[in-house]
């Protein structure tokens, strides 16, 4: 433990620092003469480095915070850190100013778990977000700190999560989305880790998609989203030209895993919407895409795939290859679990209630965690905890309200086994 502070506030109060041996023996008698207690100088001495040392026991900091005028080490402790709350946190509300090297730093104690940095920068963005025109978004979101590893993709998708209400009611428009997607690092930051599947049938992120497929053409992202927005709405014909293009791209095992998912997903939906059989080595690429991704990653590929495959009746199919490689309990680094655990888990309990697999279905309901869904992906989340209830056979169905907002959904909840 750091006790900076406590050795500061004694030596301010001693009057000069503890430096020798003879300071450590004064300082005894000035704490005796104050607290009644003793500690010993050379108890001191180790407490303030001059000799070597472990721990302090709690009974003397106890003591040492008596001699400061409070009741117990945990009440000065207690008080430093409210002074330091309320003043850092003032100064934040007032500060008129940011340097880039400011941004930066604030960025990366966030990332690396400083909860008051990231309270701070909590308050920072939404105050950004909502009244900054977009342009001076930029500066806060190409912090380096941003990209720094997987881990602070997690921060990074807690933040845009937290602030999406705020996006929401900045762009309620084309022409707002237009400008929004005009910035690149707005793009990269407060987009593509925000797929807010709350509004892709209408609101903000139906003009943000159409406003970024205007400006960069057929692309991966936009054209997957454009997809899934043909399957909610239930005009699966419309995502056939966006299908098309994604599967013409081709497998790419240098892509981040959760594209190529998207890759899979679509020749799936393709051959859904057009009745086709599917290539007879489908799965045997899929077995060979997860030789290419790290263990902890299995599940960024089976994210939009493994929900796709089950939604469209090929629950077997999705049993064989979460069995075979684990990429529905495979470790996860950061805390989006909640979102990527629970996406595959809802693939798994609609494959077990299409078989009637009693166990399996119990089983992966009991592990979901609907609490803690993104409110982002919250809907699409329920409409397939709808639909596995469905498959399943229950008539009282938890989610039927949500699912009647989906038609798309809801017209193959039943039966898969149709076509547009």
């Amino acid at each position: 433990m750091v006790y900076g502070p406590l050795q500061r506030a004694i030596v301010q109060k001693f009057g000069r620092p503890i430096l020798t041996k003879a300071d450590a023996v004064d300082l005894e008698g000035a704490i005796y003469a104050e607290t009644g207690e003793l500690v010993s100088y050379n108890t001191i001495r180790r407490f303030f480095g001059l000799a070597a040392g472990g721990e302090p026991r709690g009974s003397v900091l106890n003591i040492y915070a008596n001699y400061l005028g409070y009741p117990s080490y945990k009440a000065f402790h207690e008080n430093v850190e409210r002074h330091r709350f309320y003043n850092l946190w003032t100064n934040v509300i007032l500060k008129p100013t940011w340097t880039q090297a400011e941004r930066e730093q604030l960025v990366l104690d966030a990332v690396n778990e400083d909860r008051f940095a990231q309270g701070v920068l909590l308050h920072v963005l939404n105050d950004v977000l909502r009244h900054a025109p977009f342009a001076d978004w930029v500066p806060w979101l190409r912090c380096k700190a941003w990209d720094r590893n997987e881990e602070s993709n997690g921060v990074k998708m807690f933040y845009t999560n937290t602030l999406g209400p705020v996006l929401r009611s900045r762009v309620t428009g084309p022409e707002e989305a237009q400008s929004l997607v005009a910035h690149p690092e707005i793009v990269m930051w407060a987009v593509h880790f925000f797929t807010d599947y709350s509004t892709l049938q209408d609101g903000y992120f139906k003009h943000v998609m159409a406003a970024l497929l205007a400006q960069t053409g057929p692309d991966l992202y936009p054209s997957g989203m454009h997809s899934m927005q043909a399957l909610f709405n239930g005009s699966y014909p419309d995502a056939l030209p966006h299908l098309d293009y994604i599967i013409s791209l081709g497998f790419d095992g240098s892509r981040y895993p959760v594209l190529n998912s998207r890759y899979f997903a679509s020749i799936y939906f393709m051959h859904w919407i057009r009745g086709s059989a599917l290539p007879s080595d489908l799965e045997e690429q899929i077995v060979q895409a997860y030789t290419l991704v790290p263990p902890y990653m299995h599940h960024l590929l089976g994210m939009e795939l493994f929900p796709m495959m089950a939604l469209l009746g090929h629950g077997e199919a999705v049993i064989r290859l979460a069995k075979f490689y684990r990429a529905f309990d495979s470790e996860r680094i950061h805390w989006t679990a909640a979102l990527d655990l629970d996406l595959t888990r809802l693939a798994l309990m609609i494959s077990f209630g299409q078989l009637r697999d009693t166990v399996g279905f119990h089983e992966m309901e009991e592990l979901i965690q609907p609490d803690n869904w993104y409110a982002s992906y919250r809907d699409y989340q329920q409409c397939l905890y709808a639909i596995a209830e469905i498959r399943f056979g229950r008539t009282n169905i938890r989610f039927a309200q949500t699912l009647d907002r989906f038609p798309g959904l809801k017209r193959i909840a039943v039966n898969p086994n149709i076509h547009a």
